[in-house]
């Protein structure tokens, strides 16, 4: 019954979290309407390039040098539509391309979408990735999902999120870090441990996973998500961003905005969509406000890479008995208060002042890594002291 409150206090909480710079490993290749509305008509699809567009962009950015290239866009053109040759020779033909990443929507109960994307029959399983997030009850994304079972009869078969595959090589190719598998069903990766969320953990109490479990140790990384510890920057665009116009104008920076990058390729403009009952655009409620899709697969390149790297934290939850022993050592601090304290009006500013310090103390963990309930713990806090004071003041009108 509390945990959509406990949610609330969490944005806030996020949204109150100092500033990080941009992650210098990115480099976003923004999609406008203008560069899908210039395209012959012939060609024109609604939420990507064109073949031949898409074709000219990739040869421009590969000559740069980027270190892996994610498609964050579908190739909706009508299944008719003859794959361009140069663009399945991008694909490697049926060889896997290790630097080039596309994506589609999975059929997946996990998700709770019934819609699914139907991937190009010439990209490689290899480079397939899904999109698919998981967002909470409230329709806000805060968790990260990695991987997935997908059904047998999704046209879309992808195991890994485009985030995952991209952050895995970079940290291959840059690093030579390689996820590994314990025996209780976690994923080391560098210097962070994955834990994948179950379907009771920390704040998150009875979520409804459509009959689907996420948690399997015979599997690897098989429907896993955990939370997402985003990077709040200025406006949150999470890392340097250009247009395909520049790309194409060959414009100077161009060759160091690119070099050794993870360039994700996608539709940044919020309004942008499908002008059909089914199209939406192409944006996800956050903590902080609504993002375009590819900020998001964005954020989470940067959350695993950098936590890889030790350079920032996972967000994780306590053990339900130290979540525990927590509310009760706040119920004590009620406690405490009534206990020492006799004045009505001292006792209001005392308890004010503690429910400030436990929220100082909630946001403190949260920065540090640590996502612990405050909802429950004022609750417990101020429930003891309105206890004990009806208490005492029955039992002083008992004796009169």
């Amino acid at each position: 019954m509390l945990q959509p409150l406990e949610l609330k206090a969490y944005d806030q909480m996020m949204q109150l979290r100092p500033e990080e710079g941009l992650d210098p490993r990115i480099l976003i290749v923004a999609i406008t309407p203008d560069d899908i509305k210039t395209q012959d008509s012939k060609e024109r699809s609604w939420f990507s390039l064109s073949d031949a567009r898409l074709v000219q962009l990739l040869k421009e950015i590969k000559k740069y040098q980027p270190q892996s290239i994610g498609l964050d866009m579908y190739r909706d053109l009508p299944s008719n539509t003859k794959p361009n040759a140069d663009l399945k020779k991008l694909f490697g033909e049926g060889r896997n391309s290790q630097d080039l990443f596309a994506v589609c929507k999975v059929k997946n109960p996990i998700t709770g979408d019934a819609s699914a994307e139907t991937p190009p029959d010439f990209i490689p399983k290899e480079n397939l990735t899904f999109s698919d997030v998981l967002l909470d009850s409230d329709q806000v994304l805060r968790r990260h999902l990695l991987s997935i079972d997908p059904k047998r009869h999704s046209f879309c078969t992808a195991e890994n999120a485009l985030s995952w595959e991209l952050a895995q090589q970079y940290l291959l190719q840059e690093k030579g870090i390689e996820p590994q598998n314990t025996p209780e069903g976690s994923v080391l990766l560098g210097q962070a441990r994955l834990q994948a969320l179950l379907p009771h953990t920390g704040v998150y109490q009875g979520l409804d996973y459509k009959g689907k479990g996420l948690y399997n140790k015979k599997s690897d990384y098989k429907n896993y998500h955990i939370l997402l510890n985003y990077r709040k920057t200025p406006e949150q665009n999470i890392a340097e961003l250009v247009s395909i116009t520049k790309v194409r104008n060959k414009d100077s920076d161009i060759p160091n905005d690119v070099k050794n990058r993870i360039v994700l390729i996608g539709v940044t403009d919020p309004t942008a969509g499908r002008p059909d009952a089914e199209g939406t655009p192409d944006v996800v409620q956050t903590p902080y406000a609504l993002i375009p899709g590819v900020y998001i697969h964005a954020q989470m390149v940067s959350q695993i890479i950098s936590a890889a790297l030790g350079e920032r934290p996972l967000l994780g939850f306590w053990a339900w008995w130290e979540d525990a022993l927590w509310i009760l050592g706040w119920s004590s601090v009620g406690g405490l208060i009534v206990w020492r304290i006799r004045s009505t009006m001292a006792v209001g500013l005392t308890i004010a002042i503690a429910v400030v310090i436990l929220y100082g103390s909630c946001f403190l963990l949260l920065v540090l890594g640590s996502w612990v309930p405050f909802v429950p713990s004022v609750l417990a806090l101020v429930s003891v002291i309105g206890i004990l004071i009806y208490y005492a003041t029955y039992k002083d009108r008992k004796q009169v």
